[in-house]
């Protein structure tokens, strides 16, 4: 029996499936116009595939760059390079390319048959926004990334949880238009959500606005990512 998420994964892949099948029926029609919104829509789609790919599997994106690198290597055949080249050195690149393939091909193997540790919420965010709501803490900070000083700090103002995004020197264009629509404004040089308390009753929609933030905006990887909850 497939879980909520795999079938969320099926649901997804039909889509991107009729996307396709859409975009190459108005290429061969001449409709360009067409043919570019909905490129933009499946781009949008397998951003979002992607992400609900790697919860399942945290080596989705390993398994990916494997199968890009075997398909470079399928591909070099057809290159000039390859094609001018003379008998021996084919032969060479043929056994290079053969061994390389075959090791990502085992990589992926291996990837696939690791067996997963089921992923359940600690709760730790929920903890931290009812114990702000109480009183019972100041103020707490959410580090998603270890190398970076890009953090989320939570506090209590004026009957309002205030959600303020610290930002490093890097952060560019294209992630403001992120946050705006995340519904964050630009205050004092600072991006800031307000979510009143009345409003609040569980952690569930300031959690769904974490998600979004962390994983569309700023792009974790917990393959190389750790995330920290400070209180203070």
């Amino acid at each position: 029996m497939k879980s909520d998420l795999e079938e969320l994964i099926d649901a997804y892949q039909e889509e991107k499936t009729a996307l396709e099948k859409q975009i190459s029926e108005c290429v061969e029609e001449g409709d360009y116009l067409n043919a570019h919104y909905h490129n933009k829509a499946l781009n949008i789609l397998n951003k979002t595939l992607n992400r609900l790919k790697t919860l399942h599997n945290p080596a989705h994106q390993d398994i990916l760059t494997e199968e890009m690198r075997i398909n470079s290597y399928n591909k070099m055949r057809s290159t000039p390079y390859y094609i001018g080249s003379n008998d021996f050195l084919k032969t060479y690149l043929d056994n290079l390319m053969r061994q390389s393939i075959t090791e990502s091909e085992e990589k992926i193997n291996n990837f696939k048959n690791t067996e997963i540790q089921a992923h359940h919420d600690s709760q730790e965010i929920d903890d931290a926004l009812f114990g702000l709501v109480k009183g019972d803490i100041k103020r707490f900070t959410l580090y998603f990334k270890s190398s970076t000083k890009e953090c989320i700090q939570f506090d209590l103002i004026d009957q309002a949880i205030e959600i303020r995004i610290v930002l490093d020197e890097n952060f560019n264009t294209l992630k403001q238009k992120q946050l705006r629509h995340t519904g964050f404004s630009l205050e004092n040089n600072e991006w800031t959500y307000k979510y009143l308390l009345n409003q609040f009753k569980d952690a569930i929609e300031i959690k769904m606005l974490l998600s979004h933030l962390i994983y569309d905006v700023f792009n974790y990887d917990s393959r190389y990512d750790a995330a920290t909850l400070v209180y203070h």
